[in-house]
């Protein structure tokens, strides 16, 4: 759960992110990979196969990008025979056969109880459930899939699938926790920078980025502007229609003025 939840973070913080890298793009594979080759470590380690591998990709479908999840179910069954592989020393053809087929179901599941399910909650224990029901039936051909010698296979799939619940759970509960703390923090982030009215970084902003701000090798040109006759407009139409003008002139600054500046400016 630890490991699903900084994962799904990490991704939606990388969503918003404005660092225009190019890079950008390949930091949520390597970030799942990471994971989800932790995940497998973890689980072969303590119980001796690897479960739940789809999880987390599960999760990122449902809660954070459905595109680049597809992309990570797709990656899911490589990192486990890679994992296997470094395990066993070797990766007969059937295993590989087996591993690519349960991928390719997990993005069936995915997608129908997505599309079908109004639930999400539902929808996504429902995808699991049939996952690890896939999983356990190819389990003869794919290995470390099963505790054979300590729970028998019915044992198997009512601990899959109770783990599976739990961590759906808890995790999407953290997880949407988060993000709408993250969301009022950016919301106020952009009330103290910003002017409501005009949407324009306000006197606060100015004073961080140019009077108080770092030296840079930079040039800075400052644009003073006059509104003719605005006092007139506001005396005889009001404050309210004054307010409009204001509204309306930001408009006018961003259409002409934008397509000269980066996101950044």
């Amino acid at each position: 759960m630890n490991l699903a939840i900084s994962t799904l973070i990490s991704m939606q913080f990388l969503m918003y992110s404005n660092s225009g890298s190019r890079y950008e793009q390949w930091i949520k594979p390597i970030i799942y990979v990471a994971m989800l080759y932790t995940s497998m470590s973890v689980s072969y380690h303590f119980i001796g196969v690897v479960a739940h591998e789809y999880l987390l990709a599960l999760l990122i479908f449902y809660l954070v990008d459905k595109k680049q999840a597809i992309l990570l179910v797709i990656i899911t069954p490589f990192v486990r025979m890679l994992y296997m592989l470094f395990v066993d020393g070797h990766l007969p053809t059937v295993n590989v056969l087996a591993s690519l087929v349960v991928a390719g179901m997990a993005i069936f599941y995915m997608k129908v109880f997505d599309k079908y399910v109004s639930n999400q909650t539902l929808s996504m224990i429902l995808s699991e459930i049939f996952i690890v029901a896939t999983s356990l039936f190819f389990a003869p051909f794919i290995p470390h899939v099963v505790i054979y010698s300590i729970f028998n296979q019915p044992t198997n799939w009512i601990i899959r699938a109770t783990v599976a619940i739990i961590t759906i759970l808890i995790t999407r509960k953290v997880y949407f926790q988060v993000t709408n703390l993250q969301n009022k923090n950016i919301q106020l982030q952009k009330e103290v920078i910003f002017d409501k009215l005009t949407g324009f970084f306000n006197y606060k902003k100015f004073e961080q980025d140019i009077l108080l701000g770092p030296d840079k090798q930079t040039n800075t040109g400052i644009a003073v502007i006059d509104l003719d006759y605005f006092k007139n407009v506001n005396d005889t139409y009001g404050h309210e229609a004054g307010n409009k003008v204001l509204q309306e002139f930001s408009l006018f600054l961003r259409e002409r003025l934008a397509y000269k500046l980066n996101s950044k400016d």
